[in-house]
């Protein structure tokens, strides 16, 4: 799953979704979904992921996906994942 968020393929994710793929499942690093979506600053893979359960409270590399995402200059993919964690925490 990671690797397919990292090659930015919306197909592919969403195949790999359909065969059961687990959307929090790390790579071999360690490095998840969503945060790998966040590095990237990809928000429809970013809405994707989170329409499937994804957890965007991950760290990694001592950052979170909000903080990876605006170290990676993609503060529009910061804001929607400030969103996305706001949501599921129940203050929206």
């Amino acid at each position: 799953m990671t690797a397919a968020v990292q090659r930015g393929s919306v197909s592919t994710i969403s195949r790999l979704i359909q065969a059961g793929a687990g959307v929090n499942f790390p790579n071999g690093f360690g490095e998840r979904p969503a945060w790998t979506a966040a590095v990237r600053g990809e928000i429809e893979i970013i809405t994707l992921l989170s329409e499937q359960g994804a957890d965007f409270s991950v760290i990694y590399l001592k950052k979170s996906t909000v903080e990876i995402a605006i170290a990676a200059g993609h503060t529009k993919a910061a804001e929607e994942i400030q969103k996305i964690l706001a949501a599921k925490a129940g203050n929206i």
